[in-house]
């Protein structure tokens, strides 16, 4: 799987890109923050996580 596929459809996309929107800007210590996209795992959504993301959007994976 690529990173950033959260609905884990097999594609980095829109809905996966709403996702990580949701949770940005949260820390380890807010209700909203999820580990999963927190990719440097650093205890915060921010830029970096959404960079890691960016590279992989619209990549594809074939899911059997």
């Amino acid at each position: 799987l690529y990173a950033g596929d959260f609905n884990k459809d097999g594609g980095i996309q829109i809905v996966d890109m709403s996702m990580i929107l949701n949770s940005y800007g949260t820390d380890s210590n807010d209700s909203g923050y999820e580990l999963k996209k927190d990719f440097n795992e650093d205890g915060e959504i921010q830029i970096l996580d959404l960079s890691v993301f960016l590279r992989n959007y619209n990549k594809n994976r074939i899911i059997e």
